[in-house]
C-alpha cells in the first residue's frame, strides 16, 4: 500500500489543486485495525509504512509550495471500546 500512496497521492493532490485552487485539501491517516497490535507484523505492514509515506508525501507537497494543504494524524480521533471511531457507522 505504501507504494500506491507514493505513486498516487502527489499526482492526485496536484490534479485536485488545479481543479479547485482555493479549496483546502486534507490528508488524513487511516485508522488502526483492531487486531494490529496482536498480529505479528500487521502494524508495521499496514499502518506504520503507509502513514510514513503519506506524511512524506505531505512534506514533499509543502516543500513544493502547495498551499492550503493540511495533515491530520490519527492520534486526535476518539476511539470507542470496540476499536471504532465514536459516532462512526460502517454504512456511512
Amino acid at each position: 500500500m505504501a507504494d500506491e500512496i507514493r505513486e498516487r497521492v502527489e499526482p492526485f493532490v496536484y490534479k485536485l489543486r488545479a481543479a479547485h485552487p482555493g479549496r483546502p485539501i486534507v490528508l488524513v491517516e487511516d485508522r488502526t485495525m483492531q487486531d494490529s497490535f496482536s498480529s505479528s507484523g500487521r502494524m508495521e505492514w499496514y499502518h506504520l509504512k503507509d502513514r510514513a509515506e503519506l506524511k512524506a508525501a505531505y512534506d514533499r507537497l509543502q516543500q513544493a509550495g502547495v498551499t492550503n494543504l493540511y495533515y491530520i494524524s490519527r492520534r486526535p480521533f476518539v476511539w470507542g471500546r470496540r476499536g471504532r471511531l465514536r459516532g462512526w457507522v460502517a454504512s456511512q
